[in-house]
C-alpha cells in the first residue's frame, strides 16, 4: 500500500501542534490526566454557514473546509485477539475528519473507507449483530473524565446497571446499510435494553452516508453527536449536555473492522493505540482538542490531501 504524501501530513499536524503547545503556555488543561498517549488529535471548529451536509452524499464540503483528515489508519492498531480471526489487514484504509461549533454544541464526524472487498448483510433488527460486518465505532467522553462507563452485563439490565451504561462515555456503532444504499444505519449501544433512542435522534444526533464501487469499495460515514458529561437513557430532562469551548480537550476512541469473508469472521479490528477495552473504560480514551476556527479553518491544502487519498485507493485496484 502506498504511503505517499505522509511527511506531508506530519508536516501540517506538526504546525496545528505547535500552535497547540503555544495556547497551553497561557491556558491551563483540564486536570484530569486519565487517557492515553502523547497525540493530541484535532477536531476543527466549523462556522455555521459551513457546517457539513451529512445528506449530501458526497465529502466535497468537508474536504473543501477543514486544513486535514484529524485521524487516518495509521494512526490506529490491530486488536489480534478480538472476534475469530481478527489480525492485521493491508487491504483497507480509512480517514476520519473531525469538527465541531460552538453555536451548535455539536461534534461532527465523517469517516472514509476505502475496502478491497465490503461485507454487510445486516437485516437492520438485532443491534447485537452490527459488529459482524463492516463498521465504524466512536466512543466520546465530553468531559475528559476518564473512567468506567460500561460493563460486562448478563441477561436483562437492571435499574441501576442501566444508569451506569452510557453515563460517562457514549459508545456509538455505524453501518451503511447495503451496497448501493446511500443511507447509514447507526444505533447507539448505550442503554441497548432501555427506552434510550431519544440520543439517536435529532436533533442530538442524525446520520448519513454513501458507498460506490465493489472492488475497491469506498464508503463515507457521517453524523452529528451530543456529548453527554451526564447521559441518562429515560431522556434529555434528565441529562447533562458537554459544553464544547475553543481549546477543550475531550476523550475519544474508535475501532474499525474489516471483514472479508463472512459475518462475523474478521480480518482486522483497529483500535486508536490498540486500547481493548475501549468499549468500557474510558481511561482508554486518546486526547481530542477543540481548535477554533481562527486557527483550524481556512488553510488550503486540498490538492495535497486529495493527491495523497487518491494513491492510496488505486493501490486497491
Amino acid at each position: 500500500m502506498s504511503l505517499c504524501g505522509r511527511e506531508t501530513y506530519n508536516d501540517r499536524i506538526t504546525t496545528i501542534c505547535a500552535r497547540i503547545i503555544l495556547f497551553c503556555l497561557v491556558l491551563p488543561l483540564p486536570s484530569a490526566t486519565a487517557h492515553i498517549g502523547n497525540v493530541i488529535y484535532p477536531v476543527y471548529e466549523v462556522p455555521v454557514e459551513s457546517i457539513p451536509d451529512i445528506h449530501d452524499h458526497s465529502l466535497f464540503d468537508w474536504e473543501s473546509i477543514l486544513p486535514n483528515p484529524s485521524i487516518d489508519f495509521r494512526d490506529f492498531s490491530s486488536l489480534p485477539s478480538v472476534g475469530r480471526g481478527a489480525g492485521s489487514s493491508s487491504d483497507l484504509a480509512w480517514q476520519v475528519y473531525l469538527a465541531w461549533n460552538r453555536e451548535t454544541q455539536l461534534l461532527y464526524v465523517a469517516v472514509e473507507r476505502v475496502d478491497d472487498v465490503y461485507i454487510n448483510t445486516w437485516t437492520g433488527i438485532d443491534p447485537d449483530e452490527m459488529w459482524r460486518f463492516d463498521s465504524v465505532e466512536i466512543v466520546v467522553d465530553g468531559d475528559h473524565s476518564g473512567g468506567r462507563f460500561n460493563d460486562l452485563f448478563i441477561g436483562e439490565l437492571s435499574n441501576q446497571d442501566l444508569a451506569f451504561v452510557g453515563s460517562s462515555a457514549q459508545h456509538y456503532l455505524a453501518l451503511v446499510e447495503s451496497l448501493g444504499d446511500r443511507t447509514a444505519r447507526f444505533v447507539s449501544v448505550t442503554g441497548e435494553q432501555a427506552t434510550g433512542e431519544w440520543a439517536t435522534q435529532t436533533p442530538y444526533f442524525d446520520a448519513g452516508g454513501f458507498q460506490r464501487g465493489e472492488s475497491p469499495n469506498v464508503s463515507a460515514i457521517e453524523m452529528y453527536i451530543t456529548p453527554w458529561d451526564l447521559y441518562d437513557w429515560q431522556g434529555p430532562e434528565n441529562s447533562r449536555r458537554s459544553t464544547l469551548t475553543p481549546w477543550k480537550i475531550i476523550g475519544l476512541q474508535m475501532a474499525v473492522s474489516d471483514v472479508d469473508t463472512e459475518p462475523g469472521k474478521l480480518q482486522g479490528y483497529f483500535v486508536l493505540f490498540g486500547e481493548p477495552e475501549f468499549w468500557s473504560n474510558a481511561d482508554s480514551f486518546v486526547d481530542a482538542q477543540l481548535i477554533p476556527c481562527e486557527v483550524g479553518c481556512g488553510d488550503d491544502d486540498s490538492a495535497v490531501k486529495a493527491n495523497t487519498w487518491a494513491r492510496i485507493k488505486a493501490s486497491f485496484r
